[in-house]
C-alpha cells in the first residue's frame, strides 16, 4: 500500500505547557467508575447573562478544534482541518483518492479566498507551501506554464539553489456526484480512476548564469489496482473497445495543390502479425465536405445531421466550450459507411441524400497506387468487429511525397440504433506521421509502420539557462516529450487493457534568444525549432464526467485534453483558449479568456482595450460618442 497524506491544520492552539499536559494525559491510567450522577449538559438561562457559543468554537469554523496525533500516538497539534489529500493504492478498495476542502459553509473560499500559504525561513533560505485553486504554476515556456493550476505547490530557496515541486489531481478536483453518501459528499471529493499531474524544477545560480532542469508528468491511474500505476499511465477502466479503425492520408502542404501523399499497400499488423485478410475499404473526398446523411421530411425536403460537431456526453446543449474543441477533427464516418452500403447495393435513401452522397464521397479500390493532392483526402476503413482477441494494432503502408497520416477509431455507443451516427461515436483524429519537407519526386518512398492507441501519459523534461551581463541577455531551453499510449485490447467480449503493450511517441523542441542593449536602442535575435512529435498535452476518454467541473456541464465527444502549457498571450489569469476553469473563479464557464485578449490594444495598461473601452460588442471607432479619439487598427 502506498499512501500520500497532505494535511493543512490552521489556528494551532496551546503552548508548551498544554503539550506537556497532553503527553501526561496519555500516560495516565483512569480507573473504571460507575456512570451514576455523571455530569451532563445543564440548563442555562441567558436572560441576565451574555450568550456564549460552544466551547473552543471560532468563526468561521462550524466545528470545534480537535487534536491530531501521529501514527505512534504522540500529540502533534490542535486545530481545524482545512485541506487533506490522500492517495491510497490497495486492491479491492472502492475509492483510493480523496480530497477534503472545508469549502461548504466553511472558510476555504469565504476566508482564505481559495488559497492557503504557509512559509518559514531564516537568513537567506526559506520555503513556502501553497494549497489552492487557480495557482500560478510556471516553470519554462516548453514544459509548464499554467495560471489555473489546482493543487499544491512547494518552493524552497537557498543562496545558490532553488527548487519547486507541485502536484494536482487535475481530473475531478471537485466531485459532486452520487458516488458516496450525502454526508461525505459535502466534504470529501472521491475518485477511483483519475488523472494526476506531478512536476518539479531545480535551479542553480552561478554568478550571472542560472541553470535549470525541469520535468512534468501527467498520467492516468486507478487507485483500486496495486500494479500498473506507473508514471507511464494506463487506460481508463471504462474506455470503450474499438470496432473500426480509420486511417486518413492527406497532402501535408495542400496549398501548392501537387506532390501530395502517394499511398500503396496499406494493411494492419495485429499482435505483431501482418493481416492482409483485413481488406480496407477506401473513400475519397475533398476537405470539409458537406454532410449527406440525415432524414427526409414529409414535405419532400432533406435535413442533414451535423454529427461531426460536438456531442455532449453528459447531456444538454453544446454551449460553453466549443472554442476549445474547434481544432479537433472528427471523421465523416456515417457518410463513409452509408456510402459503402450504397456501393454494395443496400438502399440507404431514408438516411442519406443519394445524389449528394455519390458525388461527394467516391469509393476507391485499395489495390494499386493512390494519390491525395491538394484538398483530397483518402480514408481507409478497417472493420475490427470480427477480431475477438487482440492486444496491439499497427498500420503499415508504402508512402511517398509530402504526406500526412491521421488515425481515428469508432466505438459503439448504442447497439440498437439503426443509423451509423447514432450507433457509433468517433475519437478525434490524431496525427501519426508526417513527411519531412515538401517532397514531390517520390525520393522518400518507403514502407512505414506506426502503432495505434489512446494516450495514457505525457512526460516533458528540459534543461534551460539564462545569462545576464551588462548590456547582454541570453536565454535558451532544450526540451523533450514522451507521450505514452496503449491500444484498448480485448479478450473475447471483455477488455484486456493491461495486456496491451505501451508504445511511446517522442519529440523535441528548443529555442535560444539574445538581446543586446546599447544606449537607447536594442537588437535581438532568436533561433528556435519545435518538432512535430513534441507534445505538451495528452487526451483521454472521459465519459459523463462533466459534473465534476464547477460551473460546467459538458465534456464534448467523451474526450478531455490535458494541457501543460496554456495559450495565454496576454499573460492574465485566464488562458485564452481552455476548457473553462475547474474551480476558484466564479462564473468562469466559457472556453475563451473571460475578459478578452487584446494583444497590443491596451497601451495605457488599464485592463480595458483601447478600441473598446465600454466593453460592448461594437468597436469604439464605430460608435458616435467614442470615435473622436479612437481609430481602426488599419489606420495605425
Amino acid at each position: 500500500m502506498i499512501a500520500l497524506w497532505i494535511p493543512v491544520l490552521l489556528l494551532l492552539a496551546g503552548s508548551a505547557a498544554a503539550e506537556d499536559q497532553q503527553r501526561r494525559l496519555l500516560s495516565e491510567v483512569v480507573s473504571s467508575r460507575p456512570f451514576l450522577r455523571q455530569e451532563g449538559q445543564a440548563y442555562r438561562n441567558y436572560a441576565l447573562k451574555p450568550f456564549s457559543n460552544y466551547p473552543n468554537h471560532t468563526t468561521p469554523y462550524i466545528d470545534t478544534p480537535r487534536s491530531r496525533y501521529d501514527f505512534m500516538g504522540n500529540f502533534l497539534m490542535t486545530g481545524y482541518d482545512l485541506y487533506e489529500w490522500q492517495e491510497l493504492r490497495t486492491r479491492g478498495q472502492k475509492f483510493g483518492s480523496s480530497i477534503f476542502k472545508d469549502a461548504n459553509d466553511g472558510p476555504w473560499h469565504s476566508t482564505f479566498d481559495y488559497l492557503v500559504a504557509g512559509r518559514d525561513g531564516y537568513g537567506n533560505w526559506g520555503y513556502n507551501l501553497l494549497v489552492g485553486d487557480a495557482i500560478i504554476a510556471r516553470f519554462t515556456p516548453l514544459t509548464l506554464s499554467k495560471v489555473n493550476f489546482n493543487g499544491l505547490r512547494f518552493d524552497l530557496s537557498t543562496p545558490r539553489w532553488k527548487w519547486t515541486g507541485l502536484a494536482s489531481r487535475v481530473e475531478r478536483p471537485k466531485d459532486r456526484n452520487n458516488r458516496v453518501t450525502e454526508a461525505f459528499r459535502q466534504k470529501i471529493d472521491y475518485a477511483d480512476d483519475s488523472t494526476l499531474l506531478l512536476g518539479s524544477r531545480a535551479q542553480a545560480q552561478l554568478g550571472a548564469l542560472a541553470l535549470g532542469v525541469n520535468w512534468v508528468n501527467q498520467h492516468i491511474y486507478r487507485s483500486s489496482q496495486t500494479s500498473g500505476n506507473s508514471l507511464k499511465g494506463r487506460l481508463k477502466p471504462d474506455q470503450p473497445l474499438m470496432d473500426w479503425i480509420l486511417v486518413r492520408f492527406t497532402d501535408d502542404s495542400p496549398a501548392d495543390g501537387t506532390g501530395g501523399a502517394v499511398v500503396q499497400d496499406v494493411q494492419l499488423v495485429i499482435d505483431g502479425e501482418a493481416r492482409p485478410d483485413l481488406t480496407p475499404q477506401v473513400v475519397r473526398h475533398s476537405s470539409n465536405p458537406t454532410i449527406q446523411v440525415g432524414f427526409a421530411s414529409a414535405l419532400g425536403g432533406f435535413t442533414r445531421l451535423n454529427y461531426t460537431h460536438f456531442t455532449a456526453s453528459s447531456g444538454g446543449t453544446a454551449a460553453f466550450n466549443e472554442v476549445f474543441y474547434l481544432e479537433r477533427e472528427l471523421p465523416y464516418f456515417s457518410d463513409y459507411l452509408f456510402r459503402l452500403d450504397h456501393e454494395a447495393g443496400t438502399d440507404v435513401s431514408k438516411s442519406a441524400d443519394i445524389d449528394g452522397l455519390v458525388s461527394t464521397f467516391a469509393v476507391e479500390s485499395p489495390q494499386g497506387m493512390l494519390r491525395a493532392d491538394g484538398e483530397d483526402e483518402l480514408v481507409f476503413l478497417f472493420d475490427m468487429t470480427g477480431e475477438t482477441s487482440l492486444r496491439s494494432v499497427e498500420v503499415e503502408a508504402l508512402l511517398g511525397n509530402d504526406y500526412r497520416v491521421d488515425v481515428a477509431m469508432l466505438y459503439v455507443k448504442s447497439s440498437s440504433a439503426g443509423a451509423y451516427h447514432d450507433r457509433f461515436s468517433s475519437t478525434y483524429y490524431q496525427t501519426a506521421l508526417r513527411a519531412r519537407g515538401n517532397v514531390r519526386d517520390l525520393s522518400n518512398l518507403e514502407r512505414v509502420r506506426f502503432e495505434v492507441g489512446e494516450n495514457t501519459a505525457n512526460f516533458v523534461y528540459s534543461a534551460d539557462l539564462h545569462l545576464s551581463l551588462p548590456g547582454l541577455e541570453i536565454a535558451g531551453e532544450y526540451a523533450r516529450s514522451s507521450v505514452y499510449s496503449r491500444y484498448p485490447g480485448r479478450m473475447g467480449e471483455g477488455p484486456a487493457f493491461d495486456a496491451s503493450p505501451r508504445f511511446v511517441d517522442r519529440g523535441s523542441a528548443y529555442f535560444v534568444n539574445a538581446v543586446h542593449r546599447f544606449g537607447r536602442g536594442l537588437v535581438g535575435s532568436e533561433l528556435f525549432a519545435i518538432k512535430p512529435g513534441f507534445q505538451t498535452e495528452m487526451r483521454n476518454y472521459l465519459h459523463g464526467e462533466g459534473v465534476w467541473l464547477q460551473h460546467l456541464d459538458l465534456v464534448f465527444n467523451d474526450t478531455m485534453y490535458w494541457q501543460l502549457v496554456d495559450d495565454n498571450e496576454d499573460g492574465d489569469v485566464y488562458p485564452d483558449i481552455r476548457y473553462g476553469n475547474p474551480v476558484g473563479v466564479p462564473v468562469d464557464r466559457v472556453g475563451t479568456d473571460f475578459n478578452g485578449v487584446w494583444m497590443g490594444q491596451d497601451e495605457d495598461g488599464d485592463g480595458t482595450p483601447d478600441t473598446n473601452r465600454n466593453l460592448n460588442r461594437v468597436p469604439d471607432y464605430e460608435e458616435p460618442f467614442l470615435m473622436f479619439d479612437v481609430e481602426p487598427n488599419a489606420y495605425a
